[in-house]
């Protein structure tokens, strides 16, 4: 998996926003989302991804795996992630 070439991380200050070079579309992301992002191309499944983003975060109790999952793969069907 990776990030599609049409989408790259823009960090300003303390904030990071995924952005569409093609439209222009800019989107502030969390940390959860700027893992994402960045571990993906390290990962041949979105659930081996999950595992590895939920891990860090499960502590904090905010997102369960099955967030995480729909979250990706909705990033996947709006062409953010490639598989």
């Amino acid at each position: 998996m990776r990030v599609s070439n049409d989408y790259s991380v823009v960090k300003r200050e303390d904030e990071f926003y995924l952005v569409n070079i093609n439209n222009g579309d800019v989107f502030s992301i969390n940390d959860v989302t700027l893992d994402i992002v960045t571990l993906c191309d390290r990962y041949d499944t979105v659930s081996a991804l999950c595992d590895i983003v939920y891990g860090k975060y499960s502590g904090e109790g905010n997102y369960s795996k099955e967030e995480l999952l729909s979250f990706v793969q909705e990033m996947i069907n709006n062409g953010i992630i490639i598989e």
